[in-house]
């Protein structure tokens, strides 16, 4: 089972975490812990930042830092702030006033006094 699963089920209320505790490596539970954003769900041996980050692979690593809540990924030792918008601006442009305006007219029904 992948660990965003998992971590999908926990959140679902579809799996009892303490059965998926007794599948899972100690990597993966923090992983898990770490995704739904419950730190009480941390085992012993990785209940602080720094041993929880410790305890994880590098795939896991960058899978908490990609997908974890913001307020757990602040905590860790790999976090690094990133700039919040990644795409471009959109910027506003004023529409012109006559834009247009040729076609008001042009659909209009000619009476027939003026043929």
């Amino acid at each position: 089972m992948r660990i965003v699963e998992a971590a999908r089920l926990i959140t679902t209320g579809r799996m009892d975490p303490d059965v998926l505790w007794e599948v899972t490596t100690v990597a993966e539970r923090v992983t898990i812990a770490l995704l739904v954003g419950r730190p009480d769900y941390l085992p012993q041996a990785a209940s602080t930042p720094t041993s929880a980050w410790d305890v994880m692979d590098a795939r896991c690593r960058n899978l908490v830092l990609r997908r974890a809540p913001s307020r757990i990924r602040r905590r860790l030792p790999g976090y690094i702030s990133t700039p919040t918008p990644l795409h471009a601006p959109v910027v506003e442009t004023k529409k012109s006033v006559t834009a247009g305006a040729h076609h008001t007219h042009q659909y209009q029904a000619t009476s027939p006094s003026s043929n």
